[in-house]
């Protein structure tokens, strides 16, 4: 049933498109047709927040815990235009570095959602885990934004990193203007696991050995 809660809060699944690839090809096939936010190498949790603001009522809210991935990476493109166009954003507190969960590197936040019209969010920075969690913090940065001031690309929310950028842009040009092309397109995808990660077979000499494709190869 369509519009029907007036809270959502959760963990919801995080999985690549390549692990969607290997383990739900056909599930990925629907998301695609189904889904603004399933662009190029989406992520699960894209679809969690864009069907949970589709339950939700007129007002309702939402909170959720996940990677941050989404606010920077080039397929979150039509998940970031969809809050922005829709003025969902209430408030977003990054971890930054600092690990959530415990055995897992995931860099995580804390994203609030309001389905009714927001002008302006709230951003924090975490700088101390422990610290933020009995509320100790007094470190905690915070700043307000304008909804408006954001669109589909990159969100530089960091007060630190927007200082420096802000610097940067007044003494440098852009690559757009260098090579007369509006799309820089991707270089080395890591994700290519087989060919960047192999197991180590011997070390000699300060020579680290490895077998590829039944050839043996040494690297410092």
């Amino acid at each position: 049933v369509e519009h029907n809660f007036d809270v959502i809060v959760g963990n919801p699944p995080y999985m690549a498109t390549e692990h969607m690839k290997q383990v739900t090809p056909a599930e990925l096939t629907i998301y695609k047709k189904k889904f603004k936010s399933a662009y190029k190498q989406f992520d699960k949790y894209f679809l969690f927040i864009e069907r949970s603001m589709q339950l939700l009522k007129e007002g309702g809210c939402l909170g959720y815990i996940l990677p941050s991935k989404f606010i920077k990476v080039g397929a979150g493109q039509n998940l970031r235009k969809l809050l922005v166009d829709n003025k969902y954003l209430c408030k977003l507190v990054s971890f930054g570095s600092n690990q959530v969960f415990q055995g897992k590197t995931t860099y995580t936040c804390l994203l609030f959602l309001a389905k009714s019209q927001q002008d302006e969010f709230s951003y924090y920075e975490v700088k101390d885990f422990k610290m933020w969690l009995t509320r100790e913090d007094k470190s905690l940065l915070s700043n307000t934004y304008e909804v408006d001031k954001l669109d589909s690309d990159t969100w530089v929310l960091e007060k630190e990193t927007n200082d420096i950028l802000t610097k940067m842009y007044s003494k440098s040009k852009t690559l757009e203007v260098i090579l007369g092309k509006k799309t820089i397109e991707n270089g080395i995808q890591t994700s290519a696991n087989k060919h960047y990660i192999h197991k180590e077979i011997k070390t000699e000499n300060g020579l680290i050995f490895f077998e590829y494709d039944d050839n043996l190869y040494q690297v410092e």
